[in-house]
């Protein structure tokens, strides 16, 4: 697991996670945008602001009244899914 994730979810300073499903190529263009596409560049892991989420979401063109948005605080993804 990723232990700054589980210290900052189990101190209660995280809220539920918001899954929002993308398209594919999303990711990659917003690496792409930020040089990080390529070679020896790590997939950003937890973030303490919105930077990354914010980015993609553009990059997407989602609005805050998308459909493919879940809180995980109220239901696992796979039972959203079934």
């Amino acid at each position: 697991g990723n232990p700054i994730y589980e210290s900052k979810r189990s101190q209660k300073k995280l809220d539920a996670p918001l899954v929002r499903l993308i398209i594919p190529g999303v990711f990659k263009k917003w690496m792409i945008a930020h040089q990080k596409w390529g070679g020896q560049n790590k997939i950003p892991r937890v973030s303490t602001n919105r930077q990354i989420a914010d980015g993609l979401t553009e990059i997407a063109g989602f609005s805050e009244k998308s459909p493919m948005l879940w809180s995980l605080g109220q239901a696992s993804l796979s039972e959203t899914l079934h």
